[in-house]
């Protein structure tokens, strides 16, 4: 039996939500480096099994969403949500067939695409980030790639998302 269109959208929005209280967790001074796109990640995740139900539109929103809890230039996050999300939907099929160790190296490159996107949207503003580990996120982002999808297709499994 299929999951009821609340149960579907609560399961996502709670992991949303999950994404977006990591992303604001406070860290000691230099592990904010290490601190992976949590939210991207899990957009991600849905963008790319859900495709029917989760897509860039719900992307860019979320992106405003992160714009407001980083105290970012508004439109930002959306911005790079939105471009991001759509590459993810374009090759998403590809994701689904690789093994976990390849999908983990295509996430690192969509992280890195929407890393570029906020660095070029941010020196344009006159934010210029000067240190080699504004890049670290997409790779931490890499490798908790298969937990977060294992976790989600879990959830996803165990309330009959489809």
């Amino acid at each position: 039996m299929k999951a009821s269109s609340i149960t579907v959208y609560s399961i996502i929005g709670l992991s949303l939500l999950l994404g977006s209280i990591l992303t604001i967790w406070p860290l000691p001074g230099t592990m904010n480096w290490l601190r992976p796109a949590w939210v991207m990640l899990i957009i991600l995740y849905w963008v790319i099994v859900l495709p029917n139900r989760v897509g860039i539109k719900l992307a860019w929103i979320l992106g405003l969403l992160l714009d407001g809890l980083h105290g970012s230039l508004l439109g930002e996050h959306a911005l790079a949500c939105l471009l991001t999300s759509y590459f993810a939907s374009n090759i998403r099929r590809q994701v689904l067939i690789s093994p976990v160790w390849l999908q983990s190296f295509m996430i690192m490159l969509l992280i890195l695409i929407y890393q570029v996107i906020l660095y070029l949207v941010q020196g344009f503003a006159g934010q210029v980030i000067s240190s080699w580990q504004y890049w670290l996120p997409s790779l931490t982002s890499a490798l908790l790639w298969p937990i977060i999808f294992m976790l989600l297709r879990a959830s996803k499994q165990r309330f009959k998302i489809y």
